[in-house]
């Protein structure tokens, strides 16, 4: 079954952007995967790589639909029983990386504003 606004091929992007989960679910495509997302004011409150499992019902992590702009980072577990960073070697990276990624878009944000 085609998607709305297409004629079997690939979807625009424009299209897909708009579309929810129940969108693609209700057309028989099931969603194995959902994207659970954690806001970067999260990312500094906790000291510590947690699982899954833990951070979502102490709701550190959201699933949405049409979540928007986000960005994507895939770590490797370190260890099958002491958690997914027992040595907390990844975490204060990622902390870092994420910190510098919003000060940066804040700046440009500014600058692209400034001109307008």
């Amino acid at each position: 079954m085609a998607l709305p606004g297409t004629t079997g091929g690939a979807p625009d992007a424009d299209i897909l952007s708009h579309m929810t989960a129940q969108d693609f679910t209700s057309r028989g495509t099931p969603i194995y995967f959902p994207v659970y997302a954690m806001r970067c004011t999260a990312l500094k409150e906790i000291k510590a790589m947690l699982p899954h499992e833990d951070m979502l019902p102490k709701g550190l992590i959201k699933w949405k639909d049409n979540i928007g702009p986000l960005v994507f980072v895939s770590h490797q577990w370190t260890s099958f029983n002491s958690g997914p960073d027992p040595e907390g070697v990844q975490w204060p990276i990622l902390r870092l990386l994420a910190s510098n990624l919003w000060t940066s878009m804040r700046s440009f944000q500014d600058m692209f504003e400034s001109l307008g």
